[in-house]
Parts: structure tokens; sequence; C-alpha cells
């Protein structure tokens, strides 16, 4: 069994370990006996294990290296992120529905008591949390912020899941009134809490930076950012494909960070950072001798363990980048197949190193897919221009659009025996 498994059966295991105690406390035939405790008995269910799942994805979102290491990168670890906090939005949603079709066999009053704000203040916490997870959540899955709106409200999950943890505890409550469950649960809130606090709050004291200077800016374009920067003090340390982010500390302006991919191999004296721009980022501030501030390195997915291997890879936008990265850094190889997927003009800004590339490394072929001329890219038509994919690395590397498309169509096709991965990548 592989770790991402392992990493699953822990995670699953985490999220429905409260109902242990809260099947030692009560008999089931005692919960399920009529309409009414049943009703109760599911929107405690949901509940305990919406609580833990909320615990968990604020665990996955703190970026620990040892749970890159278990699923295999960090895009991994944000797509399963993305996953439970879906399912947990579901279960927040499900569990004051339940318990409130309870109180409704007896009182409709006392069923929208659990809905509406009142005068019970333990029953107000879990009001305000229930619609101020339900509003982050929203603007999470169903609105298109812009990157750095999308990360302020993110932020703000933490604080629901404390009024969330106020609520269990204070109210009447399966968790109020057992001990072994209450202590399980504070051990366990406390461990999402402070996850949200290090990653939030304590991340600019507790995260290491890295002192470097920006020597060399390049002109790519408008949607393109490209530049050197060297070590002041120390050399970070990185693998080939991972990112970091950066900040400006010269510009009190701003605060945020920028995620940077890495573009030089790790044996280059200077590093070479790209990033793919929407227009958020303030372009005004790279000039040669401005000092930025690193952190990282982040990003795991291991090219280096299939470098001598078959492999094929569809690339788009940003995604280009970490192959640039990985080939420079690669001694020798088996053939490789690398289709640089645009849509526009502007994305063939690496078309050029590319070339050069493979002018070089004849074992590396490199193809170039308009979009807008010949519609979306499909598994099939890969399969007619590669052959059999039987023993070779897929390596898919993008935006979530078109990562997400074809890692559908290659499940649909059960892979035909090939080795695929994923990095979706993110601009700004």
């Amino acid at each position: 069994m592989n770790k991402q498994k392992i990493g699953w059966i822990g995670l699953i295991m985490m999220a429905c370990s409260p109902l242990i105690f809260w099947v030692m406390r009560i008999p089931l035939t005692i919960r399920f006996s009529d309409v009414s405790t049943t009703a109760t008995s599911i929107g405690q269910i949901t509940g305990l294990v919406a609580l833990s799942l909320y615990a968990v994805t604020l665990v996955l979102s703190g970026r620990y290296r040892w749970i890159e290491e278990i699923f295999g990168g960090s895009t991994k670890v944000y797509q399963i992120h993305h996953i439970l906090g879906g399912v947990s939005f579901i279960l927040i949603l499900l569990h004051p529905l339940f318990l409130a079709g309870s109180y409704a066999t007896f009182s409709l009053k006392a069923a929208a008591a659990l809905l509406l704000p009142g005068s019970d203040m333990t029953i107000n916490l879990g009001i305000i949390a229930l619609y101020g997870t339900l509003i982050l959540l929203v603007l999470t899955f169903f609105i298109k912020l812009p990157y750095f709106t999308w990360k302020a409200t993110h932020k703000f999950l933490g604080v629901a899941f404390a009024f969330s943890v106020l609520h269990s505890f204070l109210v009447s409550s399966d968790i109020s009134s057992y001990l072994p469950l209450r202590i399980y649960m504070l051990v366990f809130f406390g461990v999402g809490l402070g996850s949200y606090f290090k990653g939030t709050i304590l991340r600019r004291i507790l995260t290491k930076d890295w002192d470097y200077m920006i020597i060399k800016v390049y002109e790519s374009g408008e949607h393109m950012i490209k530049i050197d920067a060297k070590p002041t003090d120390r050399v970070i340390g990185f693998r080939p494909g991972q990112f970091v982010f950066l900040r400006f500390p010269q510009d009190s302006t701003d605060t945020n960070t920028y995620p940077f991919t890495i573009l030089s191999s790790p044996s280059e004296a200077s590093m070479k950072l790209t990033l793919e721009s929407l227009g958020i980022f303030p372009a005004r501030t790279l000039r040669p001798g401005v000092k930025i501030k690193i952190r990282g390195p982040m990003g795991k997915l291991r090219y280096e363990q299939f470098f001598k291997k078959d492999q094929i890879w569809i690339v788009s936008g940003i995604g280009i980048i970490p192959f640039l990265s990985v080939v420079h850094s690669m001694e020798q190889s088996s053939n490789i197949r690398v289709y640089y997927v645009i849509y526009d003009q502007y994305e063939v800004a690496y078309m050029n190193e590319l070339s050069l590339i493979t002018s070089k490394m004849p074992n590396i072929k490199a193809f170039l897919y308009s979009t807008r001329e010949h519609g979306k890219l499909t598994v099939e038509m890969l399969e007619k221009d590669v052959g059999d994919f039987a023993g070779k690395e897929i390596i898919v590397a993008g935006p979530p659009l078109i990562a997400i498309n074809l890692r559908s169509q290659f499940n649909a096709l059960h892979s035909k025996g090939a080795k695929i991965h994923y990095e979706i990548l993110h601009h700004v």
C-alpha cells in the first residue's frame, strides 16, 4: 500500500474517530429508537464529522512538508483540501437541518430557533459559525474572486471554525456532557486552530525567509514575468519543478506574497524565477538591485524519479516552466515528447527556449498545439500521435481547466498502462 492510500485512510479515520466516543456514550438502539431521536442522531453525526473535517482541512492548509511527502506534493494536498472542504460544506448544512427536523416533530418554533438568532447565546454561536462558514465556502467554491481577495477571505475560515468550537463545547451536546469525547475533541480542535494560527498569524515569524536580490529583469511580455535573483547570504536548496513565494520588504504598501515557479536548475549560480500574471502583480517593483524575500521551496512532484524513462509532457501556460526546470537538470533521459498547449500567441513566451533545448537534446521532441486553431487537445489525439501509452510516464502540468479535463479523459481510458502525474498550477 502506497503512502497516498495510507494518508487517505488516516484522514478518514481522523474524521470519523469522534463517532467511536459517540457510540460508547449511548447505545445505538436508543439513539435510533424513533423518528425524532434518529433525526437528532444524524444531526449529531454530521456535526461531529463536519467539525473533524474542518479541523483536518485547516491542518492541510498549513503547508506542512511531511504532509506533502505523504500525498506527493502541494498540488495533491490542495486537491484533498478542496475535496474535504466540499464534504464538510455539505455536512455543515445537514447538521442543523436534521436537528431542526427533530425539533419540528413537536415544535416548529423550537426548530426555527436553531436556524435563526435568538436569546440563547450558545445557539447564536453556532448560527454565526454556520452562516459565516457557508458564506466563505460559497465564495470559495462558486464565485470566481481575484486571487488576493480569495486569499484574504479564506483566512476567515479559521475564525468561523473557532465559533464552531465554542458552540460545540457550550451547547448541550455529547461533547459538553461526555468527558472522554470532550477531551478528545479539545485536542482535535487545538491542532486545527494551531495550524490556522501558524498559517496566518505566525507564518512570517516561524517560516524562514531567504534574502535575495534581483539582478536581471527580462522582457517577457504583458502576461509573463521573469527575473534572475542571487542570494545575499544563504543559498536556498530546491528540486527541479518546485516554486517559491516572493515578497518585497522595501515596498511598505505591498504586503502580499507571490508564487513564482523556479525556472533554473539547482546547479546554477543565480535563480531564475517566473510568474504568469493577469495584471495583479505590481511589476513596478521589478528592477535590478531590489531586495526580495523568498519563502519555500514548495511543491513535491518528484520529476527526478522518472528522469530516465519514456515521458510525455502535456503543458499549458505556466506548466511549461516545471518542464524547463526539470530538463535543465537532466544529464540523460529516454525519449521525451512535450506538447505545449496554447490559446493566444502571448503564451508561446518560452517556445524559443524550448526550441533551443530540443536542438541540443535530440531525444526531446516538442510540439506546439493551438486550441484556438484545433480545439481542445484530447487523449484520443495523443494516442494517435504517440501510439501505445504502456510503460510511459505522462505528466500533465498547467492551469486547472486543462489538467482536470485531461485527467478525466485518461481515467475514462484507464490510462492503458501509463503512469500519470498531475501538477495543477495557478497564475496571479
